[in-house]
This record gives C-alpha cells, structure tokens and sequence, in this order.
C-alpha cells in the first residue's frame, strides 16, 4: 500500500493538472469540486482517489497470484518476499516453507530428510508450553539458525489460520 500522505498529494497534483494550475499561473477550481470524484452516470468526471486505485490495482495482482501460481509475479513472490505468519502452526511444514524468514530450514542441513521428518509441521516440533522440541529432529543446526528459531515470534492467536505474508 502507498502511504495515505503520498496518495493524498497525488491526488492534489492531479486536481492541479485538471484545473490547469501552474507554477506561473493559477486558475479558479470550479465552484463544486465534488464533480471530481463523482461518477460520471451521475455527472461527475469519474476520475477516483488514489487509494481507492492503490487498493484495486493491489486487489487485482492478489487475484493473479493467486488464479496463476505459477506466473511471474507468483514465483517471484514465493521465493525471496514472502513467509509464514505462524499462528495455529498446522499448515507450515517445518523443512519446506520459509516460516523464520531465513529460507526453508532443508538448506541448511547435509543429507536427506526421513519420510516422518520431511512431513513435520511447526506445531509438531512445539510442545503444549509453547517451547521448541527440537529434540525431536535427528539433525543439529548451525547455531545461527538455532537462534533464528528460537527468535521467531510465536502467535497467541491460535484459532487462526496460518498466513503468507511479506518477508520484512
């Protein structure tokens, strides 16, 4: 999302360029300026606020990513700008998808994974204190990823379902 203040400057330099105001000369904004924003059935001149585009034209590159996973944009965003947001922890395998930010825990160990181990989700390597169990796992990590995991935020919000989000 664009910041509101910048949406809203866009949306005062388009009015500037509309009523023909420049830096040399000014003219008078009409008398009613909400035929701006009015549609144009109803006699305005149709032209919407930035946000209002910001949020479709976001809207829509959603609904390409989603109808085509594995367009560009997808892919794109699959691999290096997105991540897990843990929250009831059952849809996020703990090897295979990037849920520390870091990239998906598999790259950073030697050998292969066990069928049962290749399988774990981030819920079966917590116990019910909310505490990792790496016990568990039959590798040991670097001690950076360790710390990783041990730093990633765990949600209070169980009832939730697990989110995609933007790798910040």
């Amino acid at each position: 999302m664009l910041p509101p203040k910048v949406c809203k400057e866009m949306d005062r330099i388009n009015r500037k360029i509309l009523w023909g105001n420049t830096t040399t000369k000014k003219k008078n904004s009409p008398p009613e300026l909400a035929i701006y924003d009015k549609t144009k059935v109803i006699g305005g001149l149709g032209i919407k606020e930035c946000s209002h585009k910001n949020k479709a034209l976001l809207a829509k590159r959603l609904w390409d990513i989603r109808t085509n996973p594995n367009g560009l944009h997808a892919s794109m965003l699959s691999k290096k700008g997105t991540r897990w947001l843990i929250r009831n922890k059952t849809s996020i395998n703990f090897w295979h998808d990037n849920w520390t930010g870091s990239g998906p825990l598999h790259n950073y160990i030697q050998g292969p994974l066990n069928v049962c181990e290749s399988a774990l989700t981030v819920s079966e390597v917590w116990d019910r204190d909310r505490y990792w169990s790496l016990d568990k796992l039959s590798f040991v990590f670097p001690r950076s990823i360790f710390d990783t995991i041990h730093a990633t935020p765990k949600s209070f919000q169980f009832d939730l379902a697990d989110l995609p989000t933007w790798n910040l």
